[in-house]
């Protein structure tokens, strides 16, 4: 396995849904997105570029923060994750999260640094970065 890491710049939430769109075409359908960015990076914005990347319809995405998990059809199905109101591993595996880690589909999982070092499967690290009002800065890192 060779590591791979890719950094894109966005200026607007248009430019990281399409980006996001590209990146779902090199998805083989198991994958594990670890989202990481602070409130308002654009997380929700990368999960409907994806959704869109893959089929999907992306007017269904909507943040899972009250819900936790949303799932959307597309050529695969796309888990949409939200840690942010869990703490700890305890709630995320109360909550079912680790069991859908291994089910098969695309898991874009936003606040993924609340897994604490749990070792998630076929993970891609997704870092989204304010750098100014519409900016943002997107690494993308995994393993091929």
């Amino acid at each position: 396995m060779r590591s791979e890491t890719q950094v894109w710049e966005s200026d607007a939430p248009e430019t990281t849904e399409r980006l996001a769109a590209e990146l779902a075409g090199r998805l083989e359908g198991s994958e594990n997105l670890l989202l990481i960015g602070e409130l308002g990076s654009g997380k929700t914005t990368f999960v409907r570029g994806l959704v869109r990347g893959l089929g999907g319809d992306p007017a269904l995405v909507a943040s899972p923060t009250f819900v936790i998990v949303h799932v959307y059809p597309a050529r695969f199905p796309v888990y949409h994750i939200d840690l942010y109101r869990l703490h700890g591993l305890a709630d995320i595996q109360q909550a079912g999260v680790l069991d859908l880690l291994e089910e098969p589909g695309i898991k874009a999982i936003e606040w993924a640094e609340r897994l604490d070092g749990y070792p998630v499967p076929s993970a891609i690290l997704i870092r989204l970065e304010v750098l100014g009002p519409t900016t943002r800065r997107i690494g993308v890192e995994w393993e091929r």
